[in-house]
């Protein structure tokens, strides 16, 4: 049963790093083209609701992890990038002309998150690959 968990774990932080991806590269691909944020529908999915659902699937996925801190971190994370992201998607639809900010702050801090998941799939891969070391080692002395 341990193995099966593990395969689910495994298969939740993929979807995650995927997820964060496709946030992170129309991002850049966009400031490599010199259009860091213009206004047509476009745009808004990806600095807007594609970093909001992000954050939601990274939310779900640290509710199912075990508890730790580096989790939590993320857990934390994932909740400021849903914030961040609700409210500047609101004040896009709520506000008439003028200079948005929003979608800037709301991918920074996606990729933020982003950053954060990667930091944690290096710390469970170094760590459960150490960790599964150290319980070979006590298993057979």
């Amino acid at each position: 049963m341990s193995g099966w968990n593990m395969d689910n774990k495994f298969k939740i932080r993929m979807v995650e790093v995927l997820a964060g991806a496709a946030v992170v590269v129309p991002f850049l691909i966009d400031v490599y083209l010199y259009r860091l944020y213009t206004s047509n529908a476009s745009s808004v999915f990806f600095t807007l609701i594609l970093p909001i659902l992000f954050a939601a699937v990274v939310i779900a996925g640290s509710l199912s992890e075990e508890r730790s801190l580096i989790n939590a971190i993320v857990g934390v994370a994932a909740v400021i990038t849903f914030i961040v992201g609700s409210g500047s998607l609101y004040s896009y639809f709520s506000t008439e002309g003028g200079v948005f900010f929003g979608g800037l702050f709301t991918v920074v801090v996606s990729i933020g998150l982003f950053a954060c998941v990667l930091l944690r799939e290096i710390y469970h891969r170094v760590g459960g690959s150490q960790g599964s070391k150290v319980s070979s080692e006590l298993e057979n002395p």
